[in-house]
């Protein structure tokens, strides 16, 4: 960006985010280890002023570096506000979004049409779930070249910290397989009559296999959606579509309660019914199988039992403990996962703690049951994964151990959400999820929960997806993964940590298929390292990328040092303020 600056005097320099935290921080970045000119830098989102017309084309005629959302470059690319013409680079940020009519598609897409040349620099840490993925966006972008480093480069690894990382698996507890029997039973007949209709489009092997009891794997959420879309599609072979989608509706409630269940708190799964038992297939639902109220009924018991009857819970409540026994209450810790309304279970339950002095495990078990250990030493993604396939089941961290066995010297959890602007508890059902509100966070509640946890008023902050993507926090010392996810969001996950000093990552997955799908990723992030580390044996280039400078300037790398990094700019900062706070205060110097 800053060569550009300086090779086309005339010329404008995009930077687009998808979010305005990371537009907002990305602006800082260059700014202040970069040393972008302020006079020439320019924030534009839909809350930018506008000038007396409406538009913001004086932004755009007097500024040459600019920090967009991908919205708002589009719609003045197609407003004309923008001047195409004069863009010389675009930078993309979380590039792995750029498939289909996503912005960053549209804003590249309408620089093309106008003919314009210009430089794109397409940046991501987790480019695709597959290969396919990634060569949607190589192609929705016109890349021409990968440029691929792993943690697993000597010259990354020089700039990275040690990362320990831990899968720690629970076993589902008898009330919980109880349930889930009970799900079971509802749900094969359901599966039946949708394979009878000819619903599933490839035959449905594996759901064949679940419906006539050779296997009690419940089918998965997921699968059905996909088989459900799939149904609607031209060439279908479903012989009464509208009867398959009441169906496939009522069989996706039961395998999502199911999953809920499996995966977070009984309380999420009971929070879930209340949101949906006001649609009329539900109702049926429970008049047509009895053991749907049981199974409820029970989730209900369960719930108002809060950790008791969470192995999860449990087992993050003993790991929160013992980070903060050993490491004081100053350090930092992250808690994810992917369904918001767990988010207010584990915060009542980081602040519950406090009442608590028994160092206990998960629903009563030995702490240490379960732990899987990766081979001791720089942690990197490949071995989060190989943890999980067994690698190093054997080791056993005597440190830990020891540690485990301290009691009295708990900490205070000071913890707080970081979730999402929209709101969940409008619309649809006043059930019990609404009740217990999952309004979404403004951008100004955001910001001051981050503030706060980097300051250090806050130790923990329990967050959704929106804490995976980009956040400048440099100085989280544990992760915790209450769900297994996808390479893509364990990627992101864990690059929360790690960062300004040596890091953890705990991943908490109920026995079975959960801890079996890290396995999965695993294979899947192996074969994705091969394919990026020789990608022109692998994905088709776009080879109509010129040269930008003319003939007879060709440019000489010079090396400078950077300016400051983010953490030395915040112990300036924070120094800088002590000062100030000390003069006033009539200290040495300041007034008396």
């Amino acid at each position: 960006m800053k060569n550009f600056h300086r090779w086309f005097p005339q010329g404008k320099v995009v930077f687009l985010a998808p979010t305005r935290p990371l537009v907002e921080q990305q602006k800082a970045a260059c700014r202040d280890i970069c040393g972008m000119p302020e006079a020439d830098t320019c924030t534009l989102m839909g809350s930018t002023k506008r000038d007396l017309d409406g538009t913001r084309r004086s932004n755009w005629r007097d500024k040459r570096l600019f920090f967009c959302t991908p919205q708002t470059m589009e719609n003045d690319l197609r407003d004309g506000v923008c001047p195409a013409s004069d863009v010389v680079c675009l930078v993309i940020d979380e590039a792995h979004r750029a498939k289909g009519n996503h912005a960053y598609c549209m804003v590249a897409k309408q620089l093309w049409e106008r003919n314009v040349e210009f430089r794109l620099l397409a940046l991501t840490a987790t480019p695709g779930h597959d290969v396919s993925e990634v060569q949607q966006v190589v192609r929705s972008l016109a890349i021409g070249r990968i440029d691929f480093r792993s943690d697993q480069d000597a010259d990354v690894k020089k700039h990275t910290h040690k990362r320990s990382v831990k899968l720690e698996t629970v076993t589902s507890t008898k009330a919980d397989l109880q349930v889930v029997d009970l799900l079971r039973d509802a749900l094969r007949p359901l599966v039946k009559k949708l394979l009878g209709l000819n619903a599933f489009a490839d035959g449905g092997v594996f759901v064949t296999r679940f419906a006539d009891g050779s296997s009690n794997n419940m089918v998965k959420p997921y699968t059905l959606l996909k088989a459900q879309n799939e149904m609607r599609a031209p060439g279908s072979r479903c012989q009464n579509q509208g009867l398959a989608f009441t169906i496939f509706q009522k069989a996706h409630f039961i395998a999502k309660v199911c999953e809920l269940l499996t995966t977070h708190t009984p309380r999420v799964a009971v929070d879930y019914v209340g949101k949906e038992d006001q649609k009329a297939y539900v109702g049926n639902l429970f008049r047509e199988f009895p053991a749907m109220r049981e199974a409820l009924d029970m989730l209900k018991s369960m719930a108002g039992k809060g950790a008791h009857h969470s192995p999860k819970m449990g087992k993050l409540q003993h790991i929160m403990r013992k980070h903060f026994s050993k490491n004081g209450e100053f350090s930092r810790v992250m808690i994810f996962t992917s369904f918001r309304d767990s988010v207010h279970d584990i915060v009542r339950a980081c602040r519950e703690m406090g009442d608590e002095t028994q160092l206990d495990g998960a629903a009563g078990d030995d702490p240490r049951r379960g732990s899987v250990d990766p081979i001791p030493g720089q942690g990197t993604i490949t071995t989060l994964f190989a943890g999980a396939t067994g690698a190093g089941a054997n080791t056993v961290d005597r440190k830990d151990s020891k540690s485990s066995s301290a009691t009295g010297n708990d900490h205070r959890v000071k913890v707080a959400a970081f979730i999402g602007q929209g709101d969940t508890s409008k619309g649809g059902a006043g059930g019990a999820g609404a009740a217990r509100g999952t309004k979404g966070q403004s951008q100004k509640e955001q910001k001051a929960v981050l503030d706060a946890f980097r300051h250090g008023s806050l130790n923990t902050v329990v967050a959704t997806s929106i804490g995976e993507e980009g956040l400048d926090i440099p100085a989280v010392d544990l992760i915790v993964f209450f769900d297994v996810v996808d390479i893509i969001r364990t990627i992101q996950r864990m690059g929360r940590t790690g960062r300004a000093r040596d890091g953890n990552v705990v991943v908490l997955a109920t026995e079975g298929k959960e801890a079996q799908k890290f396995k999965t990723e695993y294979d899947k992030y192996e074969y994705m390292l091969k394919s990026l580390g020789d990608p022109g044996r692998v994905f088709d280039f776009c080879n109509d990328c010129p040269r930008m400078l003319p003939p007879g300037h060709d440019p000489v790398v010079e090396f400078l040092k950077l300016g400051p990094t983010p953490e030395e700019l915040s112990k300036i900062r924070a120094q800088t303020l002590k000062s100030a706070e000390k003069a006033q205060s009539g200290g040495p110097g300041g007034r008396s």
